[in-house]
């Protein structure tokens, strides 16, 4: 399942990337 696990990542950090520019606070919430 080594797609799907890139797929995950992916996502996180397409994730964390809206986050940051949306709210700060949830993208350290989420990265710690």
């Amino acid at each position: 399942m080594i797609f799907n696990e890139d797929w995950n990542l992916r996502a996180k950090r397409r994730f964390l990337g809206f986050a940051r520019k949306w709210q700060p606070s949830v993208a350290v919430k989420a990265h710690i």
